[in-house]
């Protein structure tokens, strides 16, 4: 595959960039402060919020932007300006939580790059997140809230981001079901317990894309990579879609290229590297 044109790069964190540890490895930091010092923009590419992304990713010399909240929201790094802010209307948002008050999952909302969740839940994280990783995440990242209503009722700039968290498969099954009736909203699943709701016209892939606008970069010269399939419309929409070789099938299927490594394994930055070498001058890491 010719990586010669790409300019613009959107990466995955979770299972992606990121170890099962929550890592970057040296050689990926190498990879990619290498890409952003050879001209290309590399931006994780993710459903956390603007405040949940790891400064280890951030950090990197010549890291300008992220893309957060599903392509909710996307952020300059240096002037903390919103340059992609589509978010679900409040009204909506409040619908959801009620319809899925009774159900066994925990609800957090992601409103102007900050994660707030429901305080009585949270209290529980234990119960719904057994991943010791995830699980540490969530507690040092998140606000919590006594009464979500209210809350919401108060955010006049809406909601980038529902993240509904369900202790079981059979949990988020029934989640779903309910889910799958309520209109002007995109659901897909980032985790194998967990549902990410956005505005039904949002995904990674169009944020990445109006980003690409801003920055006067033609859609044929952007990639995306990823591994599940909150990170599939990136990988159809992208010129190029990339998936590590731990993606999900449905992820595999859909892009033009399947890398030959997996998360644990470097993936991202034998990809980066082949960049690298494909460019006028071959780039140095």
């Amino acid at each position: 595959m010719d990586f010669s044109g790409i300019r613009l790069i959107g990466l995955d964190l979770d299972e992606t960039v990121f170890t099962h540890d929550k890592r970057i490895t040296p050689r990926t930091g190498r990879a990619i402060e290498a890409a952003c010092r050879a001209g290309i923009y590399v931006l994780p590419a993710t459903g956390r919020p603007a405040s949940g992304i790891p400064s280890e990713f951030t950090d990197i010399p010549g890291v300008r932007y992220a893309l957060c909240c599903n392509g909710a929201l996307v952020m300059d790094l240096e002037t903390k300006e919103f340059l992609v802010h589509e978010c679900m209307d409040a009204e909506t948002a409040g619908y959801v939580y009620r319809s899925c008050k009774a159900l066994k999952c925990i609800t957090e909302f992601y409103v102007d790059g900050v994660p707030y969740s429901e305080k009585e839940k949270l209290d529980r994280a234990d119960y719904y997140f057994p991943d010791p990783y995830i699980r540490a995440y969530v507690r040092k990242t998140r606000v919590p809230v006594p009464d979500p209503e209210t809350f919401l009722r108060s955010r006049k700039s809406g909601v980038e981001k529902i993240n509904l968290s369900f202790p079981s498969l059979e949990a988020k099954d029934q989640g779903l079901c309910i889910l799958k009736e309520i209109p002007g909203i995109t659901c897909v699943q980032g985790l194998p317990t967990n549902l990410e709701l956005s505005r039904a016209d949002v995904d990674k892939g169009s944020g990445l894309l109006r980003l690409a606008d801003r920055l006067g970069i033609p859609h044929e010269a952007v990639l995306g990579c990823g591994d599940s399939q909150n990170d599939l419309q990136m990988i159809i929409k992208c010129g190029v879609g990339a998936a590590v070789a731990n993606a999900s099938e449905e992820v595999k299927r859909h892009a033009d290229i399947v890398l030959p490594y997996t998360n644990e394994e470097e993936g991202v930055a034998w990809l980066l590297e082949q960049i690298l070498a494909a460019l006028p001058g071959r780039a140095k890491l």
